[in-house]
């Protein structure tokens, strides 16, 4: 290994172009095939609904009443849109959605390959070639990108967008007004048009790219770097559309009477256009404001957990990536303030993240994590005597080889992925929920369960999947579990309610959640646990309440 860094990308070698190209195609390749196996996530067919209907209406008014900025699913919702006006013959997302999923997920792999890509020119330019190598393999490889990447969601956009940005704003700064100016403008406002969270992430990554110039004495532009955002922000608002609903009048009905900026947003919502993204960026801030309810490790709360952050990342990083972090924070020179760096960050995401409902969200810091890894580690290793190298080479490769391994064993379902230290996949539920681990993908699995089977089957489900009509729904508000009047077999229960945040409140969900806890599941699916419902009918009508 022999990395030294330009201060300037001069491209990319046939060799790790060839690289790039071969893991774009192999994890593409997973990602497809994971699509066509897994159920819809829970907010998929909210995705897909919107998503067309903002094509056949011609605005995203139901996207941005829910604070979802709209270009995912308005990219991912095309072709679908594409083959609904050739054929004539509408969507019904309730009844079509096995269909449409698999086509709406294969375009969220377009943000996944602009994550490979400039994740690896931008280590490359950091660091050298092998910096790129390394840093695109750690991406790659790892399985909750994967399992975002296999999915008609936004975080996967984010990150690209961000990665997108950092890229242009760095590679730019001494070119002509496009590239200064221009490119990283229109790569930020991707970020924000895919989630209101770059209004966060866009300012620390470029802060930290910012640090860096500074200390190697480089003068920054306040002009530049106005514009950028200034530019940014203003092609995202004008993309989103203005006037109608929601606008500044879904803000107010939102705020106290006696919100200090309700004055203002008054006046602004009496304009003739108001940007409606508005709306969504301040649901979005409103909401990390609120929280949600999380769980993490036998932890639950009703609005977020102050540890959530730095814990997270423990049980979903694969060991092999825990094992380079650390090398990564014991390397010399300069030891204590890689430390101080990595701990200022994670104390700004305990502050500002209070939405906890999985790794998802801070997808774009770690890309951005991989690429320091790999840029403290690859110098490392150079310094290294030549017998020292070949074997710390080797150590590095059969890191790699085993994060590879690990994917091809979480595959089609690395949402579940939880290291070894945890458990693994088969004992996560325990320690994650929600999006780190059931997000409402298992419902096929669990039809398919039961077909096999042939018992009756009352399911309770986190999640939004339409399909398999076949599996009744219980809803814990009601007395007993046989509300139909017909007793079932066997009662599933999906981990994200048996082990989550959401039923932290007193009721006949949380009582029924607390005694399903001390039972010992008669069988399971990857994101279900099978009850014996006999048990909890012959201990009566409180059983359920």
């Amino acid at each position: 290994m022999v990395s030294r860094s330009t201060g300037s990308d001069t491209g990319l070698a046939p060799a790790d172009r060839l690289l790039l190209i071969v893991t774009a195609a192999a994890t593409a390749a997973w990602c497809l095939a994971s699509a066509r196996v897994l159920g819809a996530t829970f907010d998929e067919p909210f995705y897909l609904e919107a998503g067309l209907d903002a094509w056949r209406r011609g605005h995203f008014k139901e996207l941005l009443a829910a604070g979802t900025m709209p270009l995912p699913a308005h990219l991912q919702t095309l072709p679908l849109y594409a083959i609904e006006a050739v054929t004539g013959r509408p969507w019904v997302v309730a009844s079509d959605i096995g269909a449409m999923l698999p086509v709406a997920r294969s375009v969220t792999l377009v943000f996944w390959c602009v994550l490979l890509i400039y994740g690896m020119r931008l280590a490359h330019a950091v660091g050298g070639p092998w910096v790129g190598r390394l840093a695109l393999m750690l991406i790659a490889l790892d399985p909750s990108f994967l399992a975002h990447a296999s999915l008609a969601t936004s975080d996967v956009a984010l990150a690209g967008s961000l990665m997108a940005f950092a890229y242009a704003w760095r590679a730019g700064r001494d070119g002509r007004w496009t590239r200064r100016v221009g490119l990283p403008a229109a790569a930020f406002a991707v970020a924000l048009a895919s989630k209101a969270s770059a209004l966060s992430f866009g300012p620390m990554v470029f802060a930290a790219i910012a640090i860096d110039d500074w200390r190697r004495g480089r003068r920054l532009s306040v002009r530049d770097a106005a514009q950028v955002f200034l530019i940014g922000t203003a092609v995202a608002v004008v993309y989103c559309g203005s006037g109608g609903e929601p606008s500044f009048q879904g803000i107010l009905s939102r705020m106290p009477a006696d919100h200090v900026l309700r004055p203002a947003l008054a006046w602004f919502g009496g304009l003739p256009l108001s940007p409606n993204a508005f709306y969504a960026l301040w649901f979005q801030a409103d909401h990390n404001n609120i929280g949600q309810p999380t769980y993490l490790i036998g932890h639950e709360s009703a609005r977020s957990l102050w540890f959530y952050v730095p814990v997270l990342p423990l049980i979903k990083l694969p060991l092999p990536t825990l094992l380079l972090i650390l090398l990564a924070l014991v390397v010399p020179k300069p030891r204590l303030k890689a430390i101080l760096t990595l701990s200022t960050i994670i104390l700004m995401l305990m502050l500002l993240i209070r939405v906890q409902t999985g790794i998802r969200f801070l997808l774009p810091l770690l890309s951005f994590l991989m690429i320091a890894v790999a840029l403290r580690i690859v110098p490392a290793i150079d310094g290294l005597s030549p017998a020292r190298r070949r074997r710390a080479g080797a150590g590095v490769a059969v890191l790699l080889a085993w994060l590879a391994v690990g994917d091809a064993r979480a595959w089609p379902d690395a949402l579940r992925y939880t290291n070894e230290i945890w458990g693994g996949p088969s004992a996560g539920y325990k320690v994650v929920s929600d999006s780190n681990y059931d997000w409402g993908q298992g419902l096929p699995e669990l039809a398919v369960w039961r077909q096999e089977h042939g018992e009756a089957m009352i399911v309770w489900y986190f999640g939004t999947d339409p399909r398999f009509p076949e599996l009744q729904r219980y809803d814990p508000r009601r007395d007993t579990l046989d509300a139909s009047g017909e007793r079932a077999r066997y009662l599933a229960v999906s981990t994200s309610l048996l082990y989550g945040g959401y039923l932290t409140a007193s009721g006949p969900g949380r009582e029924l959640m607390l005694r399903l806890r001390e039972r010992q599941p008669a069988a399971r699916t990857r994101t279900f646990l099978i009850f014996d419902a006999a048990p909890l009918y012959n201990a009566g009508p409180a059983a359920v309440r």
